[in-house]
Order: structure tokens, then sequence, then C-alpha cells
């Protein structure tokens, strides 16, 4: 059955609890007499970029203290690889990683992690189902505040890292906030922590890469570049370097300015050394490299200079935007949240839009995705998510449009037009659309929200299907057309997320057919609460259906040029699996032990009609 109400859905999904966390690496291997091991080379270390990143979900912040994280090796050698204890908040890294440090350390193969939290100074805040934004306490199984935390993954034999001399190796860890906890919407919020790692060695689901430091060197007729890392909020301290390839569609904002990669290459070769740089990119795993998409450098970076709001414009008027449960980086490097905050623009506003040279104001719309930079007027000393009459005065300074994800179903193909659910995971019903169009009448209608596709071929998108857009915002007060799309995703891609809690005790008959290239999934009636949904572009389907079943198969099985990441919780014990045959054969043989399932949760693109789900990664958790 499903359920359009987003309202309701939230309620749903706040109560929902997963098990699941996404490592990424990508490693190059080696020979020897071990074939888990390197060969002797004139080097005996290797490098390893680290990254952090985080999967969608329900939390609007996630400050914690990362203290450690370690790798182990074959021989049982432990390595740590982060220089200092950093504060992370996981839940700003959803839509991208960011590269934590650059660390030489032994060849060889690794085959765990761990990672060990320190929940002292957390600030923890979630989306309440009224969209605003809560503090949060995260708790253990008994209700108990936690303090520290390590968490331990074994790596299977098809997803060890290997650390081999002259070619860098990339490790990223997911922490997977919304899979990892139950959040509980009582008076004092709290969320449930039972955390997992997963480690890959394919790159399963490539994310734009964020790295920000110091400028050390140009190479023009190389086309490379060279930082020194300041992640997240760092000003100081050694965090390694990293060597940034640029090539012919690298656009670069320098001290507000656009341009292409070869003047952009140029301008900042004429920078001074220690300039502020922030780079967006990909990863090229077969070339082991990172290639830059954009570059920002200079006053395009306040970096402790200027206030920060980022955030999804949910009102205009005139000249003053409205945000809701916005983030805010002030100067000084503190990180808030608060419920509401109007930002004023003018004329004198420097607007770049993200890909587009050619920007101003009217490019920001209720929708849009931005980045503001200016002064504001808050009192810090007030820890207070409710405190009003927040300003940022941004008439001489930056805003910056980011592409924005409109979920919904489809009401109409030609022209394009989509029941919205959500933007940018927000409920649409926060959302206040006046002044967007033309003329009143023409203002944007969720129920009815009008896209321009272009050139974009939607012979595979039917009436009613879920489906995921990403683009820009049309410009304010020119609707009819509401949105302009860069990428329509359809039914047959678009994510989807299967999640299924059982009872306390678990369920011994969760699986009638485990083989080497597929599971059969029984659906039924002895789910905990809520937890029995499909999830696709906001849009729920339930699957409590007694005598049903869905197939679980891998997407490589089908042929998609796709690795995926298997996962067995039992107990503090986390086995990850880059292999479904390994991960099938270690899942039948534990529960041929007696243990039953508790937790069920998987990421890939279901099919209604032949109730297929294709599966980029599985997590199942075990009751012992």
């Amino acid at each position: 059955m499903e359920n359009t109400v987003f309202d309701s859905i939230k309620r749903f999904l706040l109560a929902i609890f997963i098990s699941g966390i996404t490592l990424m690496f990508a490693a190059c291997g080696g020979g020897g007499e071990d074939s888990n091991e390197v060969a002797e080379t004139d080097s005996d270390t290797g490098k390893l970029m680290l990254s952090l990143t985080d999967a969608e979900g329900d939390f609007l912040s996630y400050s914690v203290d990362v203290t450690s994280i370690k790798l182990t090796r074959n021989n049982g050698q432990i390595v740590e690889v982060i220089p200092n204890s950093t504060t992370v908040d996981f839940a700003q890294y959803v839509e991208l990683t960011e590269f934590f440090t650059a660390a030489d350390i032994p060849n060889g193969a690794y085959n765990g992690v761990t990672m060990s939290l320190d929940y002292t100074n957390a600030q923890i805040v979630v989306e309440g189902v009224d969209g605003n934004p809560q503090s949060a306490t995260i708790v253990d199984s008994e209700g108990n505040a936690v303090t520290e935390v390590s968490i331990d993954v074994e790596m299977g034999e098809s997803g060890k890292l290997v650390i081999a001399p002259g070619v860098p190796s990339f490790l990223t860890i997911d922490f997977d906030l919304n899979s990892s906890h139950t959040i509980n919407m009582g008076e004092a919020i709290t969320a449930e922590l039972e955390p997992v790692i997963i480690a890959d060695a394919v790159i399963k689901e490539p994310k734009p890469h964020q790295v920000k430091g110091l400028l050390e060197r140009v190479d023009v007729a190389n086309m490379v570049f060279v930082l020194d890392i300041k992640p997240f909020r760092f000003r100081n301290g050694r965090f390694g370097d990293m060597t940034v390839n640029v090539d012919s569609e690298t656009a670069f904002e320098i001290d507000g300015e656009n341009h292409n990669a070869e003047q952009g290459l140029l301008e900042l070769a004429s920078q001074s050394n220690n300039t502020k740089v922030m780079v967006i990119g990909q990863v090229d795993k077969n070339l082991h490299k990172f290639v830059a998409t954009h570059v920002y450098a200079g006053d395009s970076l306040p970096w402790g200079e200027k206030d920060i709001i980022k955030g999804h414009i949910v009102a205009r008027d005139g000249n003053i935007l409205s945000v809701r449960g916005a983030r805010i980086i002030r100067s000084t490097g503190r990180v808030l949240f608060r419920k509401a905050i109007q930002i004023e623009v003018s004329e004198e506003t420097l607007v770049n839009r993200v890909g587009d040279g050619d920007s101003y104001i009217d490019q920001i719309s209720v929708g849009s995705v931005i980045t503001a930079i200016g002064v504001m007027t808050i009192d810090d000393a007030e820890d207070n998510i409710e405190q009003e009459n927040i300003y940022l005065d941004a008439t001489n300074d930056v805003v910056r449009i980011h592409q924005t994800t409109m979920c919904g179903t489809v009401v109409s193909v030609t022209p394009f037009v989509l029941d919205l659910q959500a933007i940018g995971g927000r409920p649409v019903s926060i959302f206040d659309f006046s002044g967007t169009g033309f003329t009143s009448e023409d203002d944007a209608d969720e129920e009815n929200y009008e896209i321009d596709t272009g050139e974009m071929s939607l012979e595979s998108v039917n009436i009613g299907d879920p489906v995921r857009v990403k683009g820009f915002v049309a410009d304010f007060s020119t609707a009819p057309i509401d949105f302009e799309a860069g990428t329509v995703i359809d039914s047959s891609s678009v994510k989807a997320v299967l999640n299924i809690r059982w009872q306390e005790d678990g369920a011994a008959d969760v699986f009638s057919e485990i083989t080497s290239e597929k599971i059969i999934l029984n659906t039924g009636t002895n789910y905990l609460s809520n937890a029995h949904h499909i999830v696709r572009s906001a849009i729920f389907t339930d699957i409590q259906v007694e005598g049903e079943t869905i197939n679980l198969i891998p997407a490589d099985v089908v042929g998609e040029d796709m690795k995926g990441l298997y996962t067995i919780k039992t107990g503090n014990g986390i086995l990850v699996y880059a292999d479904f045959s390994e991960f099938a054969a270690e899942l039948t043989h534990l529960l041929d032990e007696g243990k039953t399932v508790k937790q069920l949760s998987a990421v890939g693109a279901y099919d209604d009609v032949t109730t297929t789900f294709t599966l980029n990664g599985l997590i199942v958790v075990l009751k012992n």
C-alpha cells in the first residue's frame, strides 16, 4: 500500500531502526609469498587517504569527537591513522565525503578497523515531525547516556584493504546515522545507538569528495596542485598533503570570480602560499587519483572571517530569505542550529550558482539550497534552538546556490508534473511558495509541481512512479515553470531502502532460501511497530503482507556494473563482505546455529511487478 502523506511517514521513519553503516575503500593489491601481503619494494610504507561520510537520515547535526581510527593488519599489527582527536559533524556528509587525513602507513593487507567516539561534548539535533530542529541525547539499550564507544569491524577475504607503495589507497568511513539509531520522540528526545561499520573495497556508491586546506604549490603544466589538508573546522595542525588533479571540466571560483579550468589554474598559481582552498571532486578508482570538479579559493571561502548559513530557502519576501532549521557556522568556528533565520540580500550580493557563470539574486527562490556568507546578529551565549530574531546581512557578501533534490510521484509525464513529497529531504509542508509565480495564481503548487526537463527522455517514466529530480529551482516570480531539471531518476533507478525490524527475540523463518546468488525474504506480520517499508523518493510501500516474498538479488548477478557490500552483525561482532557468496555462506552457518534475525536493511532498486530488490548493499542483524 502506498502512503504519500509525508508527515505520517516522517513519524514512521523516526521510529525505524535499521542497522548499517557504509565504509569505502579503493586499494591496489600486490604479490608475494602470501597473497594477502605486498611484495617487498624499496619503500615499506604506502599512502592512505582517509575520509568520512554519512548516509541519508533525520539528523541535522551529529557532532561527536572521533578520538581514534585504527587499522589492523593481517599479522596483528595495529596502526593509528588519525593524528588528533577531532570533532566531526557526521550529519553534514550525506551528499559528499570529506577527506580527513593523508597518512603514510606500513604496506600490507588490513582486515580490521576500529573507530572510537567520545560523546561527552556531543551536539545531537534531529528533525522533529513538524520539520523543526530538536535536541536529542544518545543512549544505550538500557537508556543510559552514551559517553564513549568503540566500533570494530572485521573485513572478509573479499573486502580487505591493501596498502602498496607509490599508489594511494582511499578509505572512507561512513557512519550511517539513521541506520544506527532508534529515535524516540518523547518529551525528552533520545536516540538509541547500535552502530555498525562496513568495509567496501570497490567504492560501491561513489559520492563527491571534498577536501579543504592551504595551498602549497601549483603545477600548471601537469594540471595539478597540492594542499596542506585542514579538515572540518581545523585551521591548524598537520593532516598530510593532498594532490588534486584538474581536467578541462574543472570550474574555479576565486575571490568570488568564476573561471574555466585553464584560467582558474593560472589564477590559483598567482595566489600566495597558504591561500585557503576547498575542492569538490571525484575519486578515480582506476587511476587512484582525485579529480576536481569545483575549486573555491581566496575570498570565496570566509574561513574564520565571516559567518555562514547553510540550508533550504523555505520562503522569500522581496530580498528577505527565510531559512528553517539551518546550520550556522560562526566566524569563531562554533556551529549552531536555529529554528528560523532570515537572510537579507541585495543587488550588490555576489550570487554564484554552482556550474553557472552568470548568476543573480532572483535565481534564489523557495526550495533553493544555499550557502550564505555575511555578518550575523545572534547571541552565542544563548544555546537555544528556539532562539528568534536571527539575521544574516549578506547584502555585500556571497550567496552560493547548490543543486536541489525534489522527491515525489509523477502526476503527468508531458508536461512533467510531480506531487512533491520532499525537498532535499525536508517535508514539503514547511515551504511557503508565495511569490514564486509570475502572478499569485501561478505560484508553485506542491501537488502539481511543474518541471522543465528540456530535451531529456522520459520514456521510462510513468504516472504514479516515485522519482527523484535534481537541478535548480526556477527564478523567483517566474512560475508556472517551477524547476529546471538536470537529472530525472525514474522508479527503476531511484534509490530504494528496505527497512525491517522484528520483535525483540527476532524471527527464525525470515528467509525461505539462501543461495550464492540470491535470498528469498518472507514478508509477514511479526514486525516491530511500523518498521516494515520500502522507501523510494519519500514514498513508503508497506510490505506487511503475510505469505508474500521478496527476491533479494545482488546487482552484479543481474548484470549491473556495481559491487555491493554485505554485512552481518551479531552481538558486538561485525563481518563485512564484498562477495555475496561469502556473505550467504556465513549467514547460513549462523542461522543454522540457532540465531534469529532481528533487523534487515537493504539499499538498491525495487521492482513492484516482480517483487525483486536489486541489492547494492544488505545488512542483517542477528540475535544470539
